[in-house]
């Protein structure tokens, strides 16, 4: 059984003349994926629509990805293809490919007898990803009129603020991480950035003034804890040694178990620092 998957792309400084199609090869390591080892070949078409759906982009279209597996087994791959595909084609053009990622259509290619019965007259299947929208936070006249009083560090407030809307982790958590080390500064070069944090109890209080803890020994260990992961995901959000399989890039899975999961109390926390700072606490 053979599956073909269906995105829509859009383009900025890029344009399509004509359809594109390439059989290609790729293996589990490239796309980061233990699904499937070794080497494998996959399909590519990429089909510019005669008209742009969008004013505003210069191109739009479909991207389409066929592999030699069922649905259950081309899941957990075509994504790493997918983005592969994304950061290839970007780099070579010097444009933005991007690719709507909130629905994907999907069609079975049977390929004996036995597999054409099996899926019948169902042979289009959609996966769709889907966000809760909420509602935004209603604007609070006395919070800005207390925030206004206190004298503010503009630069760190433009930090924040930049910091809050990019869409890449690891410049987000590098973007928090910054406030943190400019207002707790190691004492000297030599010392380590986790020693230096962990023993600072300015931070320590803050810390505990932001998020609630049953009691003081679980403040005190949910502290620790949070300067050593911080730290460990800093070094490797800042650094990145290929070399020595060391740092993160864009597709490394690693991003929503080691980066994503702090970058909401990284966000919280160091707005509490910025006003602290003013408050002279």
């Amino acid at each position: 059984m053979k599956t073909e998957w269906q995105f829509f792309f859009d383009t900025k400084d890029l344009f399509f003349k004509k359809e594109h199609k390439y059989k290609c090869t790729a293996n589990g390591d490239e796309i980061h994926s233990d699904a499937v080892s070794g080497e494998f070949s996959f399909d590519l078409k990429i089909t510019p629509d005669k008209e742009c759906k969008n004013p505003q982009l210069d191109q739009t279209g479909k991207l389409r990805i066929t592999l030699p597996l069922s649905r259950e087994e081309a899941k957990p791959i075509v994504h790493g293809l997918l983005h592969n595909i994304i950061q290839k084609i970007s780099f070579d053009s010097g444009g933005i490919f991007n690719i709507n990622g909130g629905m994907m259509l999907g069609t079975y290619i049977p390929e004996t007898p036995e597999e054409e019965k099996e899926i019948g007259e169902h042979r289009h299947f959609a996966e769709m990803n889907m966000v809760e929208v909420l509602s935004p936070p209603e604007f609070n006249s006395d919070s800005l009129a207390e925030i206004s009083k206190l004298p503010l560090d503009m630069g760190l407030i433009s930090q924040h603020n930049a910091t809050r809307i990019s869409k890449n982790p690891i410049e987000k958590f590098l973007g928090f991480f910054k406030i943190i080390e400019s207002q707790f500064p190691k004492q000297n070069r030599n010392q380590n950035l986790r020693d230096c944090l962990e023993a600072n109890g300015d931070l320590l209080d803050i810390f505990k003034r932001t998020f609630e803890f049953a009691t003081e020994d679980k403040a005190n260990t949910s502290y620790i804890e949070f300067i050593k992961n911080i730290v460990h995901a800093r070094h490797r959000c800042a650094h990145l040694r290929r070399n020595k399989n060391f740092g993160y890039v864009p597709s490394d899975p690693k991003i929503s178990e080691e980066v994503e999961p702090h970058l909401g109390a990284l966000e919280i926390l160091t707005y509490e620092i910025i006003k602290s700072s003013a408050k002279g606490v």
